[in-house]
């Protein structure tokens, strides 16, 4: 009888520091899960991720847009025609050799 009752000893302190143990990593783990702000219960859903990620792309690119249309306005009034129209037209359409005057080649040696 009483290597049975050393066996059930022996037994219950194995069982003992076994439950110890797991109950020292459980804590360990929900300590661990709680001081990371990220995780548990607030998680995102994909939609809500989605736009978030599309507003902050879109903060970011304003200043690039403004400056976007800001060159296209300039190029815009760029197009416009500088010279009147009664005066463009006989520039356009004279030959090459009367709007330009002839210029003798030089060589350069």
């Amino acid at each position: 009888m009483p290597e049975e009752i050393a066996v059930i000893i022996v037994v219950s302190i194995i069982a003992g520091t076994l439950l110890a143990i797991i109950k020292a990593v459980l804590n360990y783990k929900s300590s661990q899960q709680q001081a990371m702000p990220g995780r548990g219960g607030s998680a995102l859903t994909a939609g809500e991720l989605r736009d978030l990620m599309r507003e902050a792309v879109e903060e970011a690119n304003a200043p690039l847009v403004e400056r976007l249309d800001a060159v296209e306005a300039g190029l815009d009034a760029l197009a416009q025609p500088r010279l009147a129209p009664a005066r463009e037209a006989p520039l356009l359409e004279a030959p090459l050799e009367e709007a330009v005057p002839a210029t003798p080649r030089r060589r350069v040696t």
